[in-house]
């Protein structure tokens, strides 16, 4: 069994009985940010047999990575804001939280908030 994560600014399709999460394109405040550390969410144990697709959307502030200088950026204030279970936003969050950005490609971060969606696929 192989297990795909997919950071995604798309809708991707999913089988039918999965509930699917918005497009992100429909947060038109928001910008997708791109990490230059990115920790792959954990696909929960809990749902492989129950559930094989899902996904989560989160939202997040960024701020400067304390000791830094001012030269990286680490979210905060993450909130889930849509996910098909549980389980799949927890992750996406958790992942979230070890994300690294640098502060030279998000110049305007402090006024700026990201959405990140991830789309859950087992095959």
């Amino acid at each position: 069994m192989k297990i795909f994560l997919i950071l995604t600014a798309l809708l991707l399709t999913t089988h039918s009985f999965a509930r699917a999460c918005s497009d992100v394109s429909e947060f038109k405040t928001h910008t997708i940010g791109n990490p230059v550390l990115k920790v792959s969410p954990k696909y929960p144990d809990s749902l492989s047999s129950s559930m094989p697709s899902g996904c989560a959307i989160v939202e997040y502030r960024l701020i400067e990575k304390p000791s830094s200088n001012g030269k990286a950026l680490i979210p905060a204030d993450i909130v889930i804001i849509e996910s098909s279970q549980n389980a799949f936003g927890l992750e996406l969050q958790k992942a979230v939280e070890k994300w690294l950005f640098f502060t030279k490609t998000h110049p305007d971060y402090q006024s700026l908030v990201f959405i990140a969606k991830f789309d859950f696929v087992v095959e």
